[in-house]
C-alpha cells in the first residue's frame, strides 16, 4: 500500500466506514501508515486495526478533527499483525459536511 484514498463522504451516517484496507496486511510486523483527513464538520474518526474474519475492533484510537479542518498524521509506529488483517477508519457520529481519509504508506 503507498496511498489508498477513500471517497469524500458528504452527509454521512454513523458506523460508516471511511477507508478500509481490506484483508491485505501480510503477516508480522507492520509499520502503521501516515494518515490524511480532511472534514468541513468536526468529526470524530476512530482508527481500527481488524481481525481477519473481519468481525472484532484489536485496536482503536479515536483522532478529533475540529471544523474545517485537513490533519496529517505520520506513521504512528508498528504493529504486530496476523494474515489478512485490516486498517480501516470509521466514522463515530454522523456529520453534516463532507469528511475524506487517506492513508500513506
Amino acid at each position: 500500500m503507498s496511498w489508498l484514498d477513500g471517497q469524500v463522504f458528504n452527509a454521512p451516517a454513523a458506523s460508516t466506514v471511511l477507508l478500509d484496507t481490506g484483508g491485505v496486511i501480510p503477516e508480522g510486523e507492520q509499520q502503521l501508515p501516515a494518515i490524511l483527513i480532511s472534514s468541513t464538520s468536526p468529526a470524530v474518526v476512530l482508527l481500527q486495526h481488524r481481525n481477519a474474519a473481519d468481525n472484532a475492533t484489536l485496536h482503536q484510537h479515536a483522532i478529533v478533527l475540529p471544523v474545517d479542518q485537513t490533519l496529517y498524521l505520520p506513521s504512528l509506529g508498528s504493529i504486530n499483525c496476523q494474515q489478512g488483517e485490516r486498517l480501516r477508519a470509521v466514522l463515530f457520529a454522523a456529520i453534516a459536511g463532507r469528511i475524506q481519509v487517506s492513508f500513506f504508506a
